[in-house]
């Protein structure tokens, strides 16, 4: 962990084609000889960074996001999970990951698989829950559902904070989850 760490600092503050591998160890406060034998090469450590770092969601955030209203439960986890990829720090590594994709071309999928599956997945769990509540949807739609719920969620937000704009507020964010959750499951009676 304190080698990532590390290298997140030598990245962030220098960038992927400046940052070293002697600059990561100092930072570290370790040899070279002992950063080469964790990681074999700076590719090797980015990949690592930006797929096992604080992987979303965490125990901490799984408790704090359960409830036992299946709706109450989906509004608390988009709302962690929007909050989550719009910090800054996830900006800043989303900013990295994606000037390096055509570099390490094992790295999108890997990040795919890694990060944005778990993320999904822990989306899909609320989602379900509802969707098994709903008379009006069948199930076999919990998977495309999820998918709208996180896409009306993070709409534009995403790209125009990756370019540089303040992300939302934590009530623009809860306001957008209940919009999504309402657009996915609308009120009985009333169409989407």
């Amino acid at each position: 962990m304190i080698l990532l760490r590390a290298a997140e600092a030598a990245f962030t503050e220098r960038g992927y084609d400046a940052a070293t591998m002697e600059q990561i160890a100092q930072i570290a406060g370790m040899s070279k000889k002992t950063l080469y034998q964790a990681f074999p090469d700076k590719n090797n450590i980015f990949t690592e960074l930006i797929t096992e770092l604080d992987i979303f969601p965490d125990a901490r955030t799984e408790a704090e996001t359960s409830h036992d209203d299946p709706e109450t439960e989906l509004h608390l986890r988009l709302c962690a999970l929007a909050q989550y990829i719009l910090s800054p720090r996830q900006i800043m590594l989303t900013r990295l990951m994606i000037s390096q994709a055509g570099r390490l071309p094992d790295l999108p999928a890997s990040f795919h698989a890694k990060v944005m599956t778990k993320g999904f997945t822990y989306i899909f769990h609320s989602t379900a829950r509802l969707t098994a509540q709903s008379a009006s949807l069948p199930t076999e739609r919990t998977e495309a559902l999820t998918g709208v719920l996180i896409s009306v969620l993070l709409g534009d937000w995403h790209l125009r904070t990756l370019f540089g704009s303040e992300p939302p507020s934590s009530t623009d964010i809860s306001v957008r989850a209940q919009e999504a959750i309402r657009t996915a499951f609308p009120p009985s009676g009333t169409t989407p």
